[in-house]
């Protein structure tokens, strides 16, 4: 069957419905795996792998190749907090909140992760606080395999993580980050494990900052010691907390959009933040465009503002019929990419259980 065929065949499901009949045939298919001896499901992973490292599919190879790029990865470090004793002695001595604790549950419900690629498990991340490559746990078998189903080709957390990797090149906006990825705490010391500044501000909440939070942000952004705790309250206090907003406002359109290249990398229908799904078919042509050129791609994005580039590409769309078709050229061959990896994963589901 051509790759067209397929992307006409799953057009319906995938992009306008996923949660449709494909949804229906992964929990089938789900049960089935885990039906199987372990023994057995490590070898419908390693077939389908191995199946998928051969494939002539572009898409598929284009994965598997900057996937291959990686090199021996360090384990992320575990998120920290700002400590009284550096930035606010006065304050109140921090308590840890564990992670899985009730406590720590209902402030994570306060501040949900910001949606990125869910379907896709990850045995490696992009570490925005120093711009490199971690581990973190493997994800169980389960997980590899639920991403097959959804399309998603063996080494996509590889790749989606040496994207950023490419694309985040601000020296400013890292220093930022730096300071987001702390653990949040709150005004009576709790630290909460788990959840990050970032996570916290993301959430659209009202987020409480404390002294020592807020002195660690004047010092490793503003770069001045200025601030001693306790910081009283008044116009100077209110502008250190405006600023705080506005360099969270200026780093999460950065990282967003870094982000979402990197999803348009390998899926038609990444699993996004709604406010940001908008920018993916502006990226499915840009990949295109670029000739799926990871540098040129990063050279893009970073060479200017964000609304200037997406105007360019607004325009493009909007003016150019060569534009428009790239742009459903590139989504359709993502869709014949997943269709692929499916029927390999299916495949070799059904040589294990005889069917």
């Amino acid at each position: 069957m051509s790759r067209l065929v397929l992307a006409a065949l799953l057009i319906t499901a995938v992009l306008f419905c996923p949660q449709g009949p494909i949804a229906a045939a992964n929990a089938d298919e789900l049960a089935a795996f885990r039906a199987l001896p372990a023994a057995m499901q490590s070898a419908v992973l390693e077939a389908t792998t191995t199946a998928l490292r051969t494939s002539a599919d572009p898409g598929v190879q284009r994965i598997v190749a900057l996937a291959a790029e990686a090199t021996a990865l360090r384990p992320c470090a575990i998120a920290g907090y700002f400590t009284p004793r550096e930035f606010a002695p006065v304050a109140p001595t921090r308590t840890v909140i564990t992670e899985g604790s009730p406590q720590q549950v209902a402030q994570r419900n306060q501040f949900p992760q910001p949606p990125f690629l869910r379907n896709l498990p990850k045995a490696c991340v992009y570490d925005w606080t120093v711009g490199k490559l971690g581990s973190i746990k493997a994800p169980t078998v389960e997980q590899r395999f639920a991403a097959l189903l959804h399309g998603l080709p063996p080494g996509s957390d590889l790749a989606v993580a040496l994207l950023l990797e490419r694309f985040d090149a601000d020296a400013e906006q890292r220093n930022v980050a730096a300071w987001f990825e702390h653990t949040y705490a709150d005004l009576d010391g709790h630290v909460f494990e788990g959840i990050t500044l970032y996570e916290a501000w993301y959430s659209g909440r009202k987020v409480e900052v404390p002294d020592v939070d807020a002195i660690a942000f004047a010092r490793t952004v503003l770069h001045t010691d200025s601030f001693v705790s306790p910081i009283p309250d008044g116009r100077r206090r209110d502008r250190l907390f405006q600023q705080i907003q506005a360099a969270f406002s200026s780093y999460r359109e950065y990282r967003t959009l870094r982000e979402a290249a990197a999803a348009a990398f390998v899926t038609v229908d990444p699993d996004l933040d709604p406010t940001y799904r908008e920018l993916n078919a502006r990226l499915h042509f840009l990949w295109l465009r670029l000739g799926y050129a990871p540098d040129r791609v990063a050279q893009k994005l970073n060479g200017g503002d964000r609304s200037e580039l997406l105007e360019v590409i607004d325009s493009a769309l909007r003016n150019d019929p060569t534009a428009a078709s790239l742009r459903a050229t590139a989504q359709s061959e993502l869709m014949a990419t997943a269709a692929i990896v499916r029927a390999a994963v299916t495949s070799e589901l059904h040589k294990a259980i005889g069917k």
